[in-house]
């Protein structure tokens, strides 16, 4: 059985939107751990408290992404392609290697929303009721 292209366009921002949502968790999950120790310390400093904040945000677009995409907007992949290089610079800025999973998964969904461009804000085909 062939899949159409527009079909095979919205299974590849299904998979963009669930890497969005993996994303989402990791960076929440990162924000935790780096959140604990910096509170266990003492007062932590403006600096510690706009870090969080950041981690946070990126973490939020993420998951606002993921939705969008989810829903074949385009307000989605815009949203992404924002956020993906916010988070290459957050990395950088902790001296972290960029040659990991999270490079992977981000160059993963912007591969997948530039394959799938032209099949934003169409509808995905209704289900076909059984005959029985």
């Amino acid at each position: 059985m062939s899949v159409s292209e527009l079909e095979r366009g919205h299974r590849h921002l299904r998979l963009a939107s669930t890497l969005c949502y993996v994303q989402c968790v990791f960076m929440a999950l990162s924000t935790v751990a780096l959140g604990v120790p910096i509170f266990a310390k003492g007062s932590p400093s403006v600096f510690a408290y706009s870090f969080l904040a950041e981690f946070i945000a990126i973490s939020v677009g993420f998951a606002i992404s993921g939705r969008l995409l989810r829903k074949y907007r385009r307000s989605g992949a815009w949203i992404a392609l924002g956020i993906i290089p916010v988070e290459v610079v957050t990395r950088l800025s902790m001296h972290a290697s960029l040659l990991n999973l999270w490079l992977a998964i981000d160059a993963s969904i912007v591969i997948l929303i530039v394959s799938s461009w032209r099949h934003f804000d169409a509808l995905p085909p209704s289900p076909q009721a059984s005959a029985t």
